[in-house]
């Protein structure tokens, strides 16, 4: 199913690398929590503060600094146990095959006004003819030999593993949101 966006909340491991930058290319490096967005009827109030934030970002290379710190987790999905995992690259120039992918299973839902902020964002500068940020995707690319994991185990219930599961703790990914 096609999603309207996704979310990808990079990190890195600041125990080993000094800036991102610095851990970009290592293959322990990055941790990306990535979580599919699509278009409901209601508004998502945990986005909100980042919604409003977009007008003071709205072209390349423009940054801001909150002054209240971002919560994160409220962004993500209800259901939390359910996510694949996977050695992968970054999907921005440089494609460093340096990533742990996590990938929520569940999406999560913001409204078409919210998603309507988001496709305000541009490729061109300020003063240039505009040119929306919009089919900014990597496509899909070769599995090369690669192993995805498939988490769905519900609390209680063995049952849900499946042969080709690894279960990878969610205390793992919850420990990179805490750090």
């Amino acid at each position: 199913m096609p999603y309207a966006a996704e979310l990808h909340l990079v990190n890195y491991n600041y125990q080993k690398y000094s800036t991102v930058v610095e851990a970009l290319d290592k293959s322990d490096g990055l941790a990306v929590l990535g979580f599919f967005i699509e278009v409901g009827d209601e508004d998502n109030p945990a986005f909100q503060p980042l919604i409003d934030s977009l007008v003071n970002v709205t072209y390349p290379g423009t940054t801001l600094q909150l002054e209240t710190p971002f919560p994160v987790l409220p962004l993500f999905p209800e259901n939390v146990e359910e996510f694949y995992r996977y050695d992968g690259g970054l999907t921005s120039p440089g494609c460093f095959e340096s990533v742990v992918w996590t990938v929520m299973k569940n999406p999560v839902s913001i409204s078409e006004e919210q998603m309507a902020a988001f496709r305000q964002l541009r490729e061109s500068a300020s003063g240039e003819p505009v040119e929306l940020m919009l089919q900014n995707f990597r496509p899909p690319q070769p599995l090369n030999e690669r192993t995805v994991y498939v988490n769905d185990l519900q609390v209680g219930d063995a049952s849900s593993i499946r042969p080709i599961l690894t279960v990878l703790l969610l205390s793992s990914v919850l420990a990179l949101l805490s750090q």
